[in-house]
């Protein structure tokens, strides 16, 4: 940690490391947070992981994630939401952000569903959708974290997250 900024170095996936905070979500809630993802490599193009942004978990069975995604030039969002070990759906963002873009992530949970936004600090809204998912319950939060893979281990990035501002509070305060 340096201050709110959580960073990272040419992290791959040999092990898992994560910070963590404690969180109580049974209904709705609203976590933002400013994500930088500076430089970044990839084994093969099949597996483009690089690192997990964001994540909220009751176990590794029921969770939501969002994390980042080499795109050559460049890195985008994605999303997922797994429910007793299934996963219940996938979202694949369309746009490329370049290396070193601060991108406002926020992301949303209200009746039925998740909304998901990501941009350019201090450019317009960029819409990335509305979501169908379930309304399980969390009470984890993670930030930057690599989990070890089956396959692609040696994808690395450099980059940050930093100033999570979250509804309902997460315990200690992440970047805050």
């Amino acid at each position: 940690m340096e201050g709110s900024r959580l960073v990272w170095v040419r992290a791959d996936r040999t092990r898992v490391r994560y910070a963590e905070a404690h969180t109580r979500v049974e209904e709705g809630f609203r976590h933002r947070f400013t994500a930088c993802i500076e430089e970044g490599w990839v084994e093969d193009e099949l597996n483009r992981g690089l690192i997990r942004l964001w994540e909220l978990r009751r176990d590794w069975g029921n969770r939501v994630w969002v994390y980042a995604r080499w795109e050559g030039e460049g890195w985008s969002i994605h999303m997922e939401e797994a429910h007793r070990g299934v996963g219940l759906w996938e979202f694949h963002g369309g746009r490329a952000f370049p290396w070193g873009a601060a991108v406002v992530v926020e992301v949303e949970r209200g009746e039925g569903g998740y909304r998901l936004d990501a941009r350019v600090e201090g450019g317009p809204e960029e819409g990335v959708g509305w979501l169908e998912g379930s309304g399980q319950g969390f009470d984890r939060v993670w930030m930057a974290s690599t989990i070890k893979s089956r396959r692609n281990n040696h994808n690395w990035s450099t980059g940050y997250v930093e100033a999570l501002e979250a509804e309902p509070p997460v315990h200690p305060p992440l970047g805050g």
